[in-house]
């Protein structure tokens, strides 16, 4: 499964996502964000496919024991 990794600001930082996941790294800037991706997209698409973001955007199921 792959998440399309987008810029987003939370707060007053700026961040890259995949999906509800937030990826390593903090930029002042959407520009800074975006030139980062551009710089390193495999770090960030091995981040993006990893399991944590994974069980991030995957729907929470309830489990009777």
């Amino acid at each position: 499964m792959t998440n399309t990794i987008t810029a987003a600001k939370i707060k007053r930082t700026w961040f890259l996502t995949a999906g509800a996941y937030v990826l390593p790294g903090r930029f002042k800037t959407e520009a800074a964000a975006l030139e980062a991706l551009a710089a390193k997209p495999g770090f960030y698409s091995y981040w993006a496919g990893s399991i944590g973001a994974s069980v991030a955007n995957s729907t929470p199921k309830v489990v009777q024991a």
